[in-house]
């Protein structure tokens, strides 16, 4: 969750006082001609960001780190033009999300505008996804407008008229393509729990018709964000020049399964903006990723990887064979056509309690 912590192993002493009641700093609007700037390292900030959209304000993102004062703010920061009547809206932000916005000195930063993407969440029968349902509530916490999409909306195409992000929640292959699904309760539960059965309306699946239209709506130019295990189906489906060095590991060479793992980021990559160099991530036995040598090797673009020794990649809970995660991947972005597809090797939005990658998932939601 991103909480510096320090761990005492000694007893101390000092003067002590109970505390009964921690004020917290509070949030603030600075007096700027020029525009304004949010933190872009603050979960908040995407929050603050979503309502200013809604309101028709305009806002744009830094491409580069820029320096106010003793304060960094990093590439990825918010960057609002000074515009008429916006010291209200953004004095009412900093209450509602707790953020505070800066004076810029200039208006002269290199910056993109940020665009309100069109969202897609898929959702699945055959008895629900709970990681679906903890990524519906994340993006209605933060103030993401999406738009529930099934087997049939898929099935029927058009996806890039209507969406420039489809998000796959974490899912096994099997229960995307529906294909074998006994075999995979048989194998999972060893015959111990069946199948749910449900009426054939309710046992929907979107097939290899969804699948190529989940291709067509990314050669056109849409970005597929595929979470924890939905990365094995979009790299087998779409034919991604991408392996998952862990798919066929037997449990006693691999395993790990809800872990803190040690991972290093490429900062100046767009979906890494607002990350430290280093960060943890939870992860429980998903993949690892290394790209296929070849001539599509070049579209793709590492995000996230693991250390390579000696740095321990393990910070709590239980991980067998470190090697197999050594300099993989944990996050990667594959072009396709016009569009792309990105692969989580793990899922950054956990029971949304992972707060320290929030961010990575958030940056595939602005453009």
């Amino acid at each position: 969750m991103g909480v510096d912590l320090v761990e005492a192993k000694t007893c101390f002493k000092g003067a002590f006082e109970t505390v009964s009641e921690v004020k917290y700093p509070e949030a603030y609007v600075e007096t700027s001609m020029s525009g304004y700037l949010l933190d872009g390292r603050s979960n908040e900030s995407y929050a603050a960001v979503n309502l200013l959209l809604k309101a028709g304000v305009q806002v744009s993102r830094l491409i580069e780190p820029v320096n106010v004062g003793e304060v960094l703010f990093c590439s990825g920061s918010f960057l609002v033009p000074a515009q008429q009547g916006i010291g209200e809206k953004l004095r009412s932000i900093s209450v509602e999300r707790d953020v505070s916005f800066i004076a810029a000195p200039d208006a002269s930063f290199k910056s993109k505008p940020v665009k309100k993407l069109r969202i897609g969440l898929y959702q699945r029968y055959w008895g629900g996804n709970m990681d679906e349902g903890w990524t519906r509530w994340l993006l209605e916490q933060y103030g993401f407008d999406y738009t529930t999409i099934r087997d049939v909306d898929v099935k029927k195409g058009g996806l890039f008229e209507q969406f420039d992000v489809i998000v796959l929640p974490s899912d096994d292959k099997t229960m995307l393509l529906g294909e074998g699904i006994e075999e995979l309760f048989e194998k999972r539960f060893m015959g111990m729990a069946p199948p749910p059965r449900y009426p054939p309306e309710y046992r929907s699946s979107m097939g290899k018709d969804g699948v190529q239209k989940l291709k067509e709506f990314v050669m056109s130019g849409g970005t597929l964000v595929a979470l924890g295990e939905s990365s094995n189906f979009a790299i087998d489906e779409l034919k991604l020049p991408i392996v998952n060095v862990l798919a066929n590991l037997a449990p006693k060479d691999f395993f790990c399964v809800g872990s803190t793992l040690r991972v290093e980021l490429q900062k100046t990559h767009p979906l890494a903006y607002g990350m430290p160099d280093e960060t943890l991530i939870y992860f429980r036995g998903n993949l690892a990723f290394e790209i296929k040598q070849g001539e599509k090797s070049e579209d793709v673009s590492v995000v996230m990887s693991y250390p390579d020794a000696p740095t321990p990649i393990l910070q709590s809970g239980l991980l067998v064979g470190d090697k197999y995660l050594r300099r993989k991947a944990a996050l990667a972005e594959v072009k396709l056509g016009k569009g792309s597809v990105v692969l989580f090797g793990f899922s950054p939005q956990f029971r949304a309690q992972t707060d320290t990658t929030f961010k990575l998932f958030f940056n595939t939601l602005i453009a």
